[in-house]
């Protein structure tokens, strides 16, 4: 999904997707563009997706299952599942980057994911907008034996100023270096 277009998944069944390599632009100074294994979102206005279940996808890059890049509104998952996925550098289930607003996982569950640096399940960071004015909802998910190389290994978020966390169960993950549940870096 790609510039400007709303995007809504419902119901939807992503398994064994894989992106296997990354070619970098010399014109960007960062390869993030590449990402999601299953589903890549990139300046799409608002995004949705309800009870959709994303099992063993694959990325060399971020964002095993899904990856988020520069939406220009809200995103909200609702009563999805994330299993089995792992990409190769961050978010083994999800990854975001440059959001200038809210993302919202409600009644979700992120089991089994692997993220070889960091974010097991999610990985978030906003650091061009120095995190002004993002939230990240994360309310009634379970977060359950999800893994990561670094930190987070279940969620990892960097300069995001608001992160909620609301009545999860965040169970049984592993972190090598720092946050075995939950890895929070502030601006």
């Amino acid at each position: 999904f790609h510039r400007g277009c709303r995007a809504l998944n419902s119901h939807c069944l992503f398994l064994h997707n894989s992106v296997t390599q990354v070619h970098f632009d010399p014109r960007k100074s960062s390869p993030y563009i590449i990402g999601g294994g299953a589903v890549k979102f990139m300046q799409v206005d608002r995004g949705f997706a309800y009870y959709c279940i994303y099992k063993e996808n694959s990325n060399v890059f971020e964002g095993g299952a899904a990856s988020f890049h520069m939406f220009l509104s809200n995103y909200t998952e609702v009563g999805s599942l994330f299993m089995d996925n792992d990409s190769d550098d961050l978010g083994g289930a999800v990854s975001f980057r440059h959001i200038p607003q809210n993302i919202h996982f409600l009644s979700c569950q992120f089991s089994s994911n692997y993220a070889s640096a960091s974010g097991g399940a999610i990985y978030g960071e906003n650091p061009e907008q120095g995190g002004a004015s993002v939230l990240l909802h994360i309310k009634n998910v379970n977060l359950i034996k999800n893994r990561s190389g670094r930190n987070g290994g279940a969620i990892c978020v960097k300069y995001i100023i608001h992160v909620r966390i609301v009545n999860c169960s965040i169970l049984m993950n592993v972190a090598k270096q720092l946050g075995g549940g939950v890895f929070v870096k502030g601006i």
